[in-house]
């Protein structure tokens, strides 16, 4: 029998479905309820001329662990909403884990453990170039400007919208991050009434750095960076 709150910490992988991407059919995970919405709504931005592919699904709470860790011990830089990388040297843990949780989630926090949310691309736009997943990439005169135009006018209709289309005080603006509004809803409630002590539990049995801050202020992570997102435009 599935463990809902190891579906909802990314501790399990029974609630999902592999899809082929791209054109070497490499395979990404969705929730086996976004599948189907997923693939309808490929098809139609392949019709009007775009080739809508997914950067990164689901992850699981142990590449999320890895993830965190990084950035919290210096191996990996952490940028703030300016682009300018922070000097973590003279920082807290506290002040680190704040910082850390703009652009990245706390293992067990991240809407992609669900598999109901991902990062969307076009590998035909992008070119030779490297992905980098920033805003102006997706804004303005970005590579990916058309694409996230034709997206906002259609998405709505195959049940997908932007949960960090601006920034509502927690977790930086996010235009490539599409989530299916109907699943994720549902693990939004199942999130908003899980045990902290559950989620910490996992995070202290998989050696998360800054644990003791992270405990001291799980409740304010969990509603600002957890539950904080913008609903979908009526």
């Amino acid at each position: 029998m599935q463990n809902p709150l190891e579906v909802l910490f990314g501790l399990s992988e029974q609630h999902l479905t592999q899809v082929e991407i791209g054109d070497d059919k490499s395979l990404a995970k969705l929730h086996c309820s976004v599948v189907n919405d997923f693939v309808a709504l490929q098809a139609e931005a392949q019709r009007a001329g775009f080739n809508l592919q997914i950067a990164s699904g689901f992850r699981g709470f142990e590449r999320q662990v890895m993830i965190w860790n990084r950035k919290f011990s210096g191996q990996t830089p952490c940028f703030d909403k300016q682009g300018k990388p922070h000097e973590f040297s003279s920082y807290s843990d506290t002040q680190k884990i704040f910082a850390i949780l703009e652009y990245s989630a706390l293992p067990g926090l991240s809407r992609h453990h669900w598999g109901t949310d991902f990062d969307y691309y076009d590998p035909t736009l992008l070119g030779s170039a490297q992905l980098q997943l920033i805003p102006n990439e997706y804004e303005e005169t970005g590579v990916f400007a058309p694409l996230n135009k034709w997206l906002t006018d259609n998405m709505g209709q195959f049940g997908f919208f932007r949960p960090y289309r601006e920034d509502c005080g927690g977790v930086a603006r996010e235009p490539w991050h599409l989530s299916h509004f109907e699943t994720s809803q549902t693990l939004t409630s199942d999130l908003a009434a899980a045990p902290t002590s559950s989620l910490l539990n996992a995070l202290k049995q998989h050696n998360t750095l800054g644990f003791d801050a992270i405990a001291e202020n799980i409740d304010v992570i969990v509603e600002r960076f957890g539950l904080n997102i913008c609903l979908p435009d009526k």
